[in-house]
């Protein structure tokens, strides 16, 4: 199993990762880091252990892991591959990742 970041991934965990260093510092975005990598990690030996997000997208299951209390990991599986679609503000309105997620094709 293989593990490939969407380009909205990239985007958003860039982000939160900018926002961690100017408001909580460098340690805060090490400890960030470190916890993507060993949610990365889990995600390749355990798939499905992310609760799962409800959405009306017929053919894709979206899970999550959280990173942070206020960070989630947003991804689904298909086939061999684990794709990471996006990473979550928790504070955001739910709505506006449940359309994001319902328009992937």
């Amino acid at each position: 199993m293989s593990v490939v970041w969407s380009k909205q991934a990239v985007f958003t965990w860039q982000r939160i990762a900018e926002y961690i260093l100017r408001r909580f510092g460098e340690k805060a975005l090490f400890d960030f880091r470190e916890e993507t990598v060993y949610q990365e990690k889990l995600l390749l030996a355990m798939p499905r252990s992310g609760q799962i997000v409800i959405t009306s997208h017929p053919a894709i299951e979206f899970r999550y892991r959280l990173i942070h209390r206020l960070t989630k990991m947003v991804y689904h599986i298909t086939g061999e591959t684990i794709y990471i679609d996006t990473f979550w503000d928790t504070r955001m309105n739910p709505e506006t990742l449940i359309q994001y997620l319902e328009d992937i094709d």
